[in-house]
């Protein structure tokens, strides 16, 4: 995925794209609620209850499918975008499955 900048232009591109991946698992039906929350701190939160990032090893990388998406974003694509998270300060990912945290 290009997001076109690491200025404002380029962060709310990565923000639409994160909320596009979310706003498609609501539509596969996938996921029956999406939030969106702008923070004090003017980060932002995006949440659903999709089927999230797969969280078991991956073949290539022998890591679980978040570190795998997180470190070397190109072993994964989600959907039909490429996931990298080079262009940003902090970033905390939570995945939950059968009502618990993983």
């Amino acid at each position: 995925m290009y997001i076109g900048s690491t200025g404002f232009r380029g962060l709310h591109h990565l923000v639409y794209e994160i909320l596009d991946n979310a706003v498609d698992e609501a539509q596969a039906g996938f996921a029956s609620k999406v939030d969106i929350v702008l923070l004090a701190d003017g980060s932002v939160c995006i949440t659903d209850n999709g089927r999230g990032i797969p969280i078991d090893l991956h073949p290539g990388s022998k890591k679980s499918g978040v570190e795998t998406v997180l470190q070397n974003p190109i072993f994964y694509q989600l959907g039909l975008t490429f996931f990298y998270s080079s262009c940003v300060q902090k970033l905390e990912v939570t995945v939950w499955r059968d009502c618990k945290e993983c």
